[in-house]
């Protein structure tokens, strides 16, 4: 039996890859101390998800210590007050994925300050948020939950719809720049093509399956070849090494990040118009 080419073989490894992410189940934990706002946030998180109750838990934490807590993707504590509560350390302690989300009155000026205090008591890494209210960090924290959950973005996009704009920006953008780096360290003309196209091609289906479309291997590359990906990026490089002479590693990795991005953001409208949604603009 013939070997499958380099590119074909990967991106079908992308795709077991991406049909294990899909079975993969999220679960995310707000906890509190005041109820309200527990279940504002989590009512935030769990817009237009129609099984989001089951992937967003909420819970109340009144007690100085830290009750116990089932096992979670990620936990946001919200906090409130002057002092953090005497659990927030133990939840960051034991917990390796955790969001501390602190409101405060307090003028924009000394949130800065309030950052540091929080930094310095928790003593260890966390990711942490310092606002006077949800809706003015709310991009802020909707992107470091994203992060924070990059081994599940693709459950976090399909679960959450919320969370889908986002997801989509940081797969758009990490490709990009591994296409950049291809573009710059590619010395023999046209040896990089056929990486950059299966780079863009693994992409369109991370996208894909975002909007809960599973593409196939010969969809995903047709799909592409419409997007404007593949070879139209040697002949803009082409075009403008002629124009500029000088560093074509440079002009090439441009070429290739930019490239890419446009790429990605066409993929994003075209399953957007076929779902019936928008994703915001940025």
């Amino acid at each position: 039996m013939p070997k499958l080419p380099l590119g074909i073989r990967e991106l079908i490894r992308q795709l077991q890859e991406l049909d294990k992410e899909l079975k993969k189940k999220l679960n995310i934990r707000v906890l509190g101390q005041d109820e309200k706002s527990v279940a504002a946030l989590k009512e935030e998180l769990v817009k237009s998800a129609p099984q989001g109750d089951k992937v967003v838990k909420a819970m109340v934490v009144n007690e100085k210590k830290l009750p116990r807590l089932d096992p979670a993707d990620f936990f946001i504590a919200l906090l409130e007050g002057d002092t953090p509560p005497v659990w927030i350390k133990e939840l960051v302690e034991k917990r390796s994925k955790v969001l501390v989300i602190w409101l405060t009155k307090e003028e924009s000026g000394k949130i800065s300050k309030r950052l540091d205090e929080l930094a310095k008591y928790l003593e260890i890494a966390a990711y942490k948020v310092v606002a006077s209210d949800y809706h003015i960090a709310e991009s802020e924290i909707l992107l470091r939950i994203a992060r924070g959950l990059r081994d599940k973005e693709i459950a976090l996009a399909i679960n959450l719809p919320l969370f889908r704009p986002i997801v989509c920006e940081e797969i758009i953008h990490r490709i990009a720049r591994q296409n950049a780096l291809i573009g710059v360290a590619t010395f023999i003309p046209g040896s990089d093509m056929p990486v950059l196209t299966t780079n863009q091609a693994r992409m369109v289906l991370r996208l894909a399956f975002c909007f809960g479309e599973r593409l196939s291997i010969a969809r995903a590359t047709e799909l592409l070849a419409v997007l404007g990906g593949g070879f139209t990026f040697r002949a803009i490089a082409r075009q403008l090494l002629s124009f500029f002479p000088g560093p074509g590693w440079a002009i090439k990795g441009g070429v290739a990040y930019s490239g890419t991005l446009a790429v990605g953001k066409a993929a994003v409208r075209y399953f957007e118009t076929k779902l019936g949604t928008k994703v915001p603009d940025e």
